[in-house]
């Protein structure tokens, strides 16, 4: 006996296929979406790559040109600072101490109402973090706060600042310009704090070194008055200040004991001594302006700071 076949009922066809997209579009769906993930992940991996890239070429180019050659590249293509800047805030992250936190409690401390330019000063934080009047400057103006300008020629009269700080802004091919104007601006006996990266003055190959550095700053015109290191930079400051105001001498035969200099080649091999570690990565020299001519022609280099690929 033959069994009669059941007609086929449209809509039941119509069902069947739906449900069969259905279930291929769910199982295409997390793939698409896997791959979407997987390209964005790729994508972002680039485009750190690339902002690397682009800020270490910057940086480069700072540490291998006149401040005016820079401060005009940078004024015809400003992104470059917001570059630069971003680049450099990663790479501060990973320090193990930034160093102008150390400057921020100096000034608050032993200096709280001298008057400050702070040279290459980035986002101006020196002049947020205290109550000093403080004369911001950097290659561009990224707030109402600084002043875009080379570090050379800052818009300050002569001796009308207490202390020229530069904070890991020595960049450039003719320091000697910069180290000079802060002579100028500096008021007689005012107070220059150089912070460094110590890795850029161990070169030999330079000509560099710290000691060299240190007769450097003597032939413009300055008197070593101090170094810092770590805690040293309390002990140093606590013994001046205590100079100050008791008007009288008191010295400290340990190592920490302050160094007092007019530049001899005794004094800077005592003040290079006290520069070496237990601060493996930065060094931070404090000299005051004396009342002798600097030497107009005197000028210093050292390697630049490159950043490694990460």
């Amino acid at each position: 006996m033959m069994r009669k076949r059941k007609p086929v009922d449209e809509s039941d066809s119509e069902t069947v296929s739906r449900k069969s997209n259905k279930n291929e579009n769910n199982a295409i769906e997390p793939t698409m979406a896997s791959t979407n993930s997987k390209l964005s992940i790729l994508q972002e991996k680039f485009q750190k790559k690339l902002e690397g890239a682009r800020f270490r070429m910057i940086n480069e180019s700072l540490y291998t040109q006149k401040g005016e050659e820079a401060f005009e590249e940078f004024q015809k293509d400003p992104l470059k600072f917001d570059i630069y800047h971003k680049g450099f805030r990663e790479q501060a992250a990973q320090w193990p101490e930034n160093p102008l936190h150390r400057i921020v409690d100096w000034l608050i401390k032993y200096h709280p109402s001298a008057v400050v330019a702070d040279m290459g000063c980035g986002e101006a934080h020196l002049a947020l973090s205290v109550k000093n009047k403080v004369h911001s400057f950097d290659l561009v103006a990224v707030n109402e706060r600084i002043i875009a300008c080379d570090m050379a020629h800052v818009p300050l009269k002569d001796g009308s600042v207490d202390i020229v700080v530069f904070c890991l802004a020595l960049m450039g091919v003719n320091i000697g310009d910069f180290i000079r104007e802060a002579h100028r601006v500096l008021k007689s006996g005012g107070i220059l704090k150089v912070v460094e990266v110590r890795s850029r003055f161990d070169d030999s190959s330079t000509g560099g070194g710290i000691k060299k550095f240190l007769k450097f700053l003597k032939r413009a015109g300055f008197d070593l008055s101090s170094s810092t290191n770590d805690n040293q930079s309390d002990q140093h400051n606590s013994s001046n200040n205590n100079n100050n105001n008791n008007n009288k001498n008191s010295t400290n035969s340990n190592s920490n004991s302050k160094v007092t200099s007019k530049g001899s080649s005794k004094d800077i091999k005592k003040l290079e001594k006290s520069l070496q570690p237990p601060n493996k990565m930065f060094f931070d020299v404090e000299c005051r302006k004396s009342e002798r001519d600097p030497q107009i022609d005197v000028n210093f280099s050292v390697k630049a700071c490159v950043y490694k690929k990460r």
